[in-house]
């Protein structure tokens, strides 16, 4: 899984973020997915097929998180969080 990492501005000042695809995981009956590093829950952005998803996830742990609905094989799934 290819990691980047980014930096945006917040409150004032920039957050270090790191960009994660894990399409790989996606397999028709997978809802739960895990993130290479821990994760500041309220940083975790969601990007199912390049639409950014809110009200779609629920973070379940420091590293890993469920959808709402069940990605298909083939679809694409990225997220943006910051590691804490």
């Amino acid at each position: 899984m290819a990691r980047f990492i980014f930096t945006v501005q917040s409150g004032g000042g920039e957050v270090e973020m790191t960009q994660e695809n894990i399409s790989s995981q996606c397999n028709g009956s997978r809802t739960t997915f895990t993130v290479n590093a821990n994760f500041v829950s309220t940083s975790l952005r969601v990007y199912y097929n390049g639409v950014r998803q809110t009200g779609e996830f629920t973070v379940i742990s420091d590293n890993q998180f469920s959808l709402s609905f069940t990605p298909e094989t083939g679809d694409r799934l990225e997220i943006d969080y910051v590691i804490s």
